[in-house]
């Protein structure tokens, strides 16, 4: 039977590296504070009229300030508070020292589910081989946790060895499962998961259906393409433009048609990721439907647009571009102007336009302007430049001086 379970998108927050002080004198959450990647507070939890104590491998607060962060970590895995010792795991993670290898492969076998989980993402990121195998035969788990945050580091970890495994747990009856070991295919990249990825695209979970479209994009295989298409006809739309941005990577015209009509789709949020998906694509449609796209009534597709069009280094855009500095939300301006400072355009007709911008009542597009001026180090820009060194904002006088430097260079 297929089993459900909703989850959160966001991946568990990573811990700054942390030094263990012991709290016992008031019932705080297990995890108080994490400071400027100095303090770790820790407590123990009330249990009925008792607290649970540290184990007596646990280091004093006076001892942990001798011992390098690593080794300050491993002690916190003895910690007897499950939420302690997860912080440590995920810490560890994000640390790139070996030595964390080993005892993270020993709490692959913990009694805690979150922790085993926790301990799988870190062997990911750490990215050491040895972890392979133990991850292989987590995906055998019985809890689902476990077994999709080890699905999850094998496409971290990129070893072939685990692509059978992984197909096998296409199968799971969890579909978050399921998501993830196609995701991990994707990365890994093996042509003989092709098949079994194709079969799920037809997953009864739109979840596994955009994870399995996505990871054929990745693979490059144009033997995907037919697969790909009939996924552009599937009920859910987030289906039909992961289909489409796959189809886009293989440079099958499919995608550019599918992408014109998405950015004309009633609903907002399919709008604005067709125009995402645009500024990422190299199809000669591209510019035109971001242009219409300009147009959108909501704010947020014509700011995704206008970012887009100044990735695009195309002719076509320089004008609209331009017009989009005067939009009446704030934010497409900020995107266009960020497009003028960061995108490939580079065309001189919006100096003026851009020295307007010096002048617009919200900070990030006078920022954006000013870097973008220095960009084109043309001497018209110097006098408004010389005027935003004054500007009540620190980040926009520092970026009106560091342009004025660029053009006192280009002389």
């Amino acid at each position: 039977m297929i089993k459900s379970r909703s989850r959160l998108s966001a991946s568990p927050a990573l811990f700054p590296v942390v030094l263990v002080v012991i709290v016992i004198s008031a019932p705080a959450p297990a995890v108080e504070q994490l400071a400027d990647g100095t303090e770790l507070a820790l407590s123990a939890q009330k249990n009925g009229n008792e607290r649970n104590k540290p184990q007596a491998t646990m280091p004093s607060a006076s001892a942990t300030k001798k011992m390098p962060a690593v080794e300050t970590l491993l002690a916190a895995l003895k910690y007897a508070d499950e939420a302690v010792r997860l912080s440590a795991v995920r810490a560890l993670g994000s640390l790139d020292d070996k030595r964390a290898v080993a005892p993270l492969l020993d709490i692959l076998e913990d009694p805690s589910p979150s922790l085993r989980a926790a301990a799988a993402e870190a062997l990911g990121k750490l990215g050491q081989g040895e972890a392979v195998e133990p991850l292989v035969a987590m995906l055998a788990d019985e809890q689902l946790e476990p077994r999709e945050a080890a699905a999850e580091a094998l496409g971290l970890l990129g070893d072939e060895f685990a692509v059978q495994p992984l197909v096998a747990a296409l199968q799971d009856s969890y579909e978050t499962v399921r998501a993830a070991a196609a995701r991990a295919l994707g990365y890994i990249g093996d042509k003989d998961a092709l098949p079994s990825l194709q079969t799920a695209t037809r997953d009864d979970f739109p979840e596994v259906r955009v994870a399995a479209v996505r990871a054929l994009g990745d693979m490059g295989d144009s033997q995907a393409k037919p697969t790909l298409r009939a996924a552009l006809a599937d009920s859910e739309w987030q289906v039909r433009l992961s289909a489409t941005e796959s189809l886009a990577k293989l440079g099958d015209p499919a995608a550019g048609r599918a992408l014109v009509a998405a950015i004309n789709h009633r609903d907002v949020a399919v709008r604005l990721a067709a125009a995402h998906a645009l500024g990422q694509t190299p199809l000669s449609q591209a510019v035109e439907a971001l242009v219409a796209a300009l147009k959108d009534d909501h704010w947020s597709v014509r700011s995704a647009a206008a970012w887009a069009l100044g990735l695009s280094a195309d002719k076509h855009a320089v004008m609209p571009l331009i017009s989009a500095l005067k939009d009446a939300h704030p934010r497409v301006r900020r995107s266009a102007a960020a497009a003028w400072a960061f995108g490939m355009l580079g065309d001189r007709r919006a100096v003026e336009p851009l020295i307007a911008a010096l002048a617009d009542s919200f900070r990030p597009v006078r920022l954006f302007a000013a870097r973008a001026l220095g960009e084109f180090g043309d001497e018209r820009a110097v006098s408004a430049l010389l005027e935003a060194t004054r500007d009540g904002d620190d980040e926009v006088r520092k970026a009106a001086a560091d342009a004025l430097k660029k053009l006192e260079r280009g002389r």
